[in-house]
């Protein structure tokens, strides 16, 4: 239980992170990878990280913060696109 008025829990591959380059070419896509991207940022400078080592090979990154990220899509609750 928490006495937090929101919370929000986001789970973010590295390999979606790690987009490819054609992904960019899509600009829905580019905006939604740019927004995840600068999330995973300020997350990181502003809280604290723990790593997991799972199975050989497999590896969990929890990065959390108590600062309320005011990005450019912040707040936005629908579709990126126009």
């Amino acid at each position: 239980m928490t006495r937090a008025r929101s919370k929000s829990i986001v789970c973010i591959p590295a390999p979606l992170l790690e987009a490819t380059p054609q992904v960019l070419d899509v600009e829905e896509a580019e905006r939604g990878l740019a927004y995840m991207r600068q999330l995973a940022a300020a997350v990181a400078g502003t809280g604290e990280q723990l790593i997991f080592d799972l199975e050989p090979g497999a590896r969990v990154r929890v990065l959390r913060t108590s600062v309320c990220y005011e990005g450019p899509y912040a707040g936005y609750s629908g579709r990126l696109s126009g």
